[in-house]
């Protein structure tokens, strides 16, 4: 995707970890992948290490 956003380039990331099985010992314990949501354009970025029960259910983090 050379000409894609930066929330293309996110969501292809996103559909590729998904796909390719990239986190086969995550699926034994969690619902889904719990990937970043915002503003691709922001000037701040959080990570936060693992996500838990609360971040797993809705798919989003930060959330418990």
């Amino acid at each position: 995707m050379a000409n894609a956003t930066k929330q293309q380039q996110l969501d292809e990331l996103k559909a590729t970890i998904e796909a390719s099985g990239i986190t086969p010992e995550l699926r034994e314990q969690a619902t889904q992948l719990v990937f970043g949501v915002g503003n691709a354009d922001a000037d701040v970025l959080f990570i936060g290490e693992a996500s838990g029960t609360n971040e797993d259910l809705p798919g989003n983090p930060f959330v418990g």
